[in-house]
This record gives C-alpha cells, sequence and structure tokens, in this order.
C-alpha cells in the first residue's frame, strides 16, 4: 500500500494486534523464527497476519496513524 520508507516516516501508533486488520503497519515485524517478518512495513494487516501475530505471542504492532 506504501513504500516501505513511506511506512517507516509516517506519524505512527501502537495497538492492539487484534485490532490491527486493514491498517497499514509502520515498523518491522521479526515476529516469527528465524526472524523471518510476518509483514513489511507499508503493507495492509490482513486477517491472517493477525492470526501470526497471535501465534507467536505479538500483543501490539505500530501502525500509520490515520
Amino acid at each position: 500500500v506504501r513504500t516501505i520508507r513511506e511506512a517507516m516516516m509516517r506519524p505512527r501508533e501502537t495497538v492492539a494486534a487484534e485490532q490491527a486488520e486493514g491498517r497499514i503497519l509502520a515498523d518491522p515485524d521479526a515476529g516469527c523464527p528465524p526472524a523471518v517478518p510476518i509483514l513489511i512495513p507499508g503493507e495492509r494487516i490482513s486477517a491472517e497476519a493477525v492470526r501470526c501475530f497471535r501465534y507467536y505471542g505479538k500483543d501490539q504492532v505500530s501502525v500509520i496513524r490515520s
């Protein structure tokens, strides 16, 4: 949805992973071993990504402030 640079430079907020579906990830997240990111900054957070966050114990994520 956005380039990595755009996503990382935009104002952000931290939200519960369960409430992040549909938002745009702002920070890289190395939630699953061996440090393979679930998403990269700039991608829209899907229901599948939320399930992965839950599975790997990631309770909060940084998203672009809307």
